[in-house]
């Protein structure tokens, strides 16, 4: 089964968590691609840890502002991909960098092509199409290794979440008051707590 990525727009998730008027005012800007070095990249490969591999995908997504996928003739792939349980689920996979996207394509010897989607479409579009199709989000699917599988809701509003909350665009009245160095110390034990939908608590 293939999905078309030419769908349109239905609803605005980046809209309502203020990303969309953030970037146009100049607020949100990301870091663009954050492509791994050798020693990342044959860590990551390796891993079968399906968090460890979730948490590098969102850091990409929310900081580099791009996920990539497979396609074919415009239609992203789906696989049928194992979850953290051991279930086997249909799925579109996205990586958080091209060359990971490209090492898969490689060891399936795949007939398609890489392909970048810019996160506030990603969110908006493309997992707006996800769930009306009833499918699922495979976030750094690696073959033969089992992979975190989630709904395209949670993923939408938790990667809106999350890029809200790097950009301080959350909690307006609260993260203005905090020093650089407490945000920041706050901000890096809150993405190392392994949450998806973005940091709770800690908080003054």
């Amino acid at each position: 089964m293939a999905l078309n990525t030419k769908s349109a727009l239905t609803n605005s998730i980046s809209g309502e968590y203020g990303l969309q008027d953030a970037l146009r005012c100049g607020r949100l800007k990301f870091a663009g691609p954050e492509e791994p070095n050798e020693k990342e990249f044959q860590a990551l490969i390796g891993v079968a840890n399906a968090e460890r591999r979730m948490e590098r995908f969102n850091r990409g997504a929310r900081r580099g502002g791009e996920v990539w996928a497979l396609e074919k003739d415009g239609n992203l792939l789906t696989f049928d991909i194992e979850d953290v349980r051991g279930t086997i689920r249909k799925a579109v996979p996205f990586w958080p960098a091209q060359r990971y996207v490209e090492h898969v394509k490689s060891s399936l010897q795949c007939d398609a092509e890489v392909f970048r989607i810019g996160v506030i479409e990603w969110i908006d579009n493309t997992l707006t199409e996800l769930r009306k199709r009833k499918l699922l989000v495979g976030k750094f699917w690696l073959p033969g290794k089992r992979t975190v599988v989630e709904a395209p809701l949670l993923v939408a509003r938790g990667a809106a979440e999350g890029i809200a909350w790097n950009a301080k665009l959350e909690q307006p009245r609260i993260a203005p008051q905090m020093a650089d160095e407490e945000y920041n110390r706050v901000l890096r034990k809150a993405l190392r707590s392994n949450m998806g939908q973005g940091p709770k608590g800690d908080l003054p």
